[in-house]
């Protein structure tokens, strides 16, 4: 990672599904002082009401630039273009398969959730497409829905990926962690907290959503992520 990224902050928000957190979410943010805010999909469910989730991010983007991509409930909208122009409007960069470049050798990628390819391997080829533009030592950042992937995500040699979806697994066992989430069977690993597979790191955020769901969420809160990057000590798996 370039020197001058060391202490650099991100604000990470996961899965809000239009959760109404009266303010509390943009108090926590401006406290904290982020470099940038990357939101990681399913900010609204497929219902398709904005009105929690844009109050939000408008106050979201006097704080910092946010960052977006996509996930499966925004792949469910009735008018996904309709719900992309409000973000624009904002202010929120949308980065849809695209490359973002931070500095010259700091690159924020963003991919489409899976639902929004025609082909179930199309995803995995756009990722390894977008990183093969980018020279060898550029320092990788990804944004994506889905951290199913990491393993893919590592043999591209990519740095540090920031992802939600699988809200943690909903029920988590206390010393075990996630018991189960579709998709990915009994004892899914990699799915919350600080992932490692060699050099390659990814943040999984158990996500905002906090209302009813089936399961409920048991032993596993809401979470809003704040990482620093550092330069210094690399530090081991936090799964949590």
């Amino acid at each position: 990672m370039p020197q001058e990224f060391d202490g650099y902050r991100v604000a990470h928000i996961a899965d809000l599904h239009n959760a109404d957190f009266k303010g509390r979410i943009e108090c926590q943010i401006k406290k904290q002082k982020p470099d940038i805010i990357v939101m990681t999909g399913d900010i609204v469910s497929f219902e398709n009401r904005y009105d929690n989730a844009m109050s939000m991010v408008g106050n979201l983007a006097r704080i910092a630039p946010i960052f977006y991509v996509n996930g499966n409930h925004e792949a469910r909208l009735k008018n996904y273009a309709a719900w992309r122009g409000l973000l624009t409007s904002a202010g929120v960069i949308c980065l849809e398969n695209e490359i973002y470049m931070l500095k010259s050798d700091v690159a924020l990628i963003g991919i489409n959730d899976p639902k929004f390819f025609e082909h179930r391997t199309a995803f995995k080829e756009k990722v390894s497409q977008l990183c093969g533009t980018l020279p060898e030592k550029t320092f990788k950042i990804l944004l994506t829905h889905r951290p199913s992937q990491f393993q893919l995500f590592a043999d591209l040699r990519i740095d540090l990926t920031f992802a939600g979806h699988a809200h943690g697994g909903q029920i988590r066992l206390p010393k075990i962690g996630a018991l189960y989430y579709p998709g990915l069977g009994l004892f899914p690993k990699n799915i919350s907290g600080l992932c490692r597979i060699g050099d390659s790191y990814m943040v999984a955020s158990r996500g905002l959503w906090h209302t009813f769901h089936m399961p409920p969420r048991i032993f596993n809160p809401p979470e809003l992520v704040f990482v620093t990057l550092s330069t210094g000590t690399v530090p081991p798996n936090r799964e949590g």
